[in-house]
């Protein structure tokens, strides 16, 4: 008979069937069992919840699907995508003139149900996606028909290129 062993884990790639960094264990005082991560570095720190069986435990480890109820331990990641969003309208408001939103990328088509929003910064435009609703609205700025072309700015550029708007005056 074939045992069951965990994989790796889907949020910083440690690895699983060895045991090396995949923990399969129970909680003493429950006599559950449970697969978690015991990388220090996890950004997410998962575990799964409490079975009977162990074989059940590494299943469940095996069969996540990273969703926005994922949780890194203090927020879900549909809580860091609306305080994004929150955050990101408070500079749009602060530089209305220097902030645009489309429903169309340069090349004409979109992700289904979302629009792309960006503010052109000293150092070149940031951009984030967002759900049409409910973040349209909440984006005070002129809209496009289309987005400017992509300049293949990655996601900490865009955060480096805001910052540069503190020492900016107000548009």
């Amino acid at each position: 008979m074939h045992s069951v062993e965990p994989l790796d884990c889907p949020f910083c790639g440690s690895i699983g069937a060895d045991g090396n960094k995949t923990k399969v264990g129970t909680f003493t005082r429950s006599g559950w069992w449970v697969v978690e991560c015991e990388n220090p570095d996890c950004p997410v720190k998962p575990s799964t919840p409490g079975h009977e069986k162990r074989k059940h435990a590494i299943e469940a480890w095996n069969d996540r699907r990273v969703s926005g109820s994922t949780s890194d331990g203090f927020h879900t990641f549909d809580e860091l995508y609306h305080q994004r969003a929150v955050l990101f309208s408070v500079i749009v408001s602060r530089f209305p003139d220097r902030a645009w939103k489309s429903k169309k990328h340069a090349t004409g088509d979109m992700y289904e149900g979302m629009f792309i929003a960006g503010i052109d910064t000293p150092d070149g435009p940031a951009t984030y996606h967002f759900d049409i609703n409910p973040y349209w609205d909440m984006l005070e700025c002129r809209e496009l028909e289309s987005a400017p072309k992509w300049d293949g700015h990655s996601p900490a550029q865009a955060i480096e290129r805001m910052a540069t708007l503190a020492g900016v005056p107000r548009g």
